[in-house]
C-alpha cells in the first residue's frame, strides 16, 4: 500500500490523520492487551485490495471535488468502523 499512499496522499489523511483518535485508541488498546492479531489486522484492512489501488487512485484523481469529498468520507468511515472494532476486539 506503500505505493498508493504515495501517488494519493488525500488517502493516507483519510485512512490515518482524520481518523487519528480512533487509531490511537485502537493502538492504545492493543499495547495494553500485549498484542492482538486479530485486533492489528483490523488496524491494517484497506477499504479496497491492493490490486484496486491504482483504480483507486485513477478514480480519486478524476474525479469531481463533491465526488472525491465522498470518497474520502467513505474511507475515513471505513477505517474509523475498523480501528473501534479493534479497540472491541482487545476488550474480550
Amino acid at each position: 500500500y506503500d505505493r498508493f499512499f504515495c501517488k494519493t496522499p488525500i488517502s493516507f489523511l483519510s485512512l490515518r490523520v482524520d481518523p487519528i483518535d480512533d487509531l490511537r485508541a485502537a493502538r492504545a488498546a492493543m499495547i495494553e492487551k500485549g498484542g492482538n492479531d486479530a485486533a492489528m489486522a483490523l488496524i491494517a484492512e484497506m477499504p479496497f485490495p491492493y490490486t484496486e489501488a491504482a483504480v483507486q487512485a485513477k478514480k480519486l484523481s478524476s474525479a469531481s471535488p463533491a465526488e472525491a469529498a465522498k470518497l474520502r468520507r467513505e474511507w475515513t468511515e471505513f477505517a474509523v468502523d475498523r480501528y473501534r472494532k479493534a479497540v472491541r476486539e482487545c476488550a474480550k
